[in-house]
């Protein structure tokens, strides 16, 4: 505390000798003064002259509100749509099941193609063997007539 009062002492004295740092506390003793009557005639100030920024508040309150009705509107019709959307979504779901099984059937139904075409392309070959066996047969049968005809003559 001792130190307290002695820097103070200093000061002042300091202060005493230099009008340029005197003259500043002045001026600064006078602002504040100022600057308190100004916030205390702020404060005893009459409601008329809080009038305008009243009513910009209560037109500020009302604009909000009205966003706010519309932003739950939005949200409404949002939760809405998305109800909406919902039974589309299943059936894209199974548009894309199906779509899956449209191009598998069409790869299967494309080997069974291919598979035709190349026993398609055996035919004529295993025709002109049994064309070939079938002459074969009736050579064979013939010859088994001949020779027991001949048998039967001798």
């Amino acid at each position: 505390m001792d130190l307290l009062v002695k820097r103070k002492e200093d000061y002042e004295a300091e202060l005493a000798h230099n009008s340029d740092k005197s003259e500043m506390l002045t001026l600064y003793k006078e602002l504040t003064a100022k600057w308190e009557t100004l916030q205390a005639g702020r404060k005893a100030q009459d409601p008329q002259g809080m009038e305008p920024l009243i009513k910009k508040m209560e037109k500020d309150s009302k604009e909000l509100a009205s966003i706010e009705k519309q932003l739950a509107d939005l949200r409404d019709k949002e939760n809405e749509m998305k109800h909406r959307i919902h039974p589309f979504r299943d059936y894209m779901k199974e548009y894309d099941m199906l779509k899956m099984r449209e191009e598998k059937l069409d790869q299967l139904l494309e080997s069974v193609e291919i598979a035709k075409a190349a026993e398609q392309e055996k035919i004529p070959h295993i025709q002109g063997k049994i064309a070939s066996l079938s002459k074969r047969c009736n050579s064979y049968v013939r010859n088994c007539c001949m020779d027991s005809e001949t048998a039967e003559r001798s």
